[in-house]
């Protein structure tokens, strides 16, 4: 199969780590069943309108990734933080959003990572632009628990996904 020539790569040491990106979780289940080694980590859509919610599981139900991976030992890494996700609304146009990075003095785009960040999962960001690869790098801004609850209510919106008690 084509995973056990992934895995014959990081057993002879080409590889560090087995990754996955943007497969859906009965996939991730069917190979961690019959895999001599299972995967690391998995590269999902997380967006602040869709944060844990993959958008293409069967028959267009919702899964929480972030409850799946963590079940399964598989670390999720972001992709597309910025992303619309599914919305008519960027979020970089999104007013909650312009509010939260004029109150610290940040982008769009860095307040939407760090709060990827502050959720427990590392961003996968890309540019061809130096001043956009530093600005990818600089976020170590402190963030008040205001705009973190208020990017929080933006997928309740957005999404209809409830609350819970790690929500942001």
């Amino acid at each position: 199969s084509v995973w056990q020539a992934v895995e014959d790569i990081f057993f002879s040491g080409r590889a560090r780590a087995l990754c996955l990106s943007s497969v859906p979780f009965e996939l991730l289940a069917e190979i961690s069943a019959m895999a001599a080694a299972a995967p690391h980590c998995m590269e999902v859509l997380y967006s602040v309108y869709s944060p844990g919610v993959e958008l293409f599981t069967p028959l267009n139900l919702s899964a929480n990734v972030v409850s799946l991976a963590e079940a399964a030992s598989v670390q999720l890494i972001a992709h597309s933080s910025t992303s619309a996700a599914g919305s008519s609304l960027h979020p970089a146009r999104d007013e909650v959003v312009k509010l939260g990075s004029a109150r610290h003095n940040v982008s769009a785009a860095q307040l939407l990572r760090r709060w990827v960040n502050f959720r427990g999962l590392p961003v996968l960001t890309k540019s061809f632009d130096e001043a956009h690869m530093a600005e990818n790098l600089d976020l170590q801004f402190p963030v008040v628990e205001e705009t973190l609850e208020d990017l929080g209510v933006l997928a309740r919106i957005y999404r209809g996904t409830p609350s819970d008690d790690n929500w942001w």
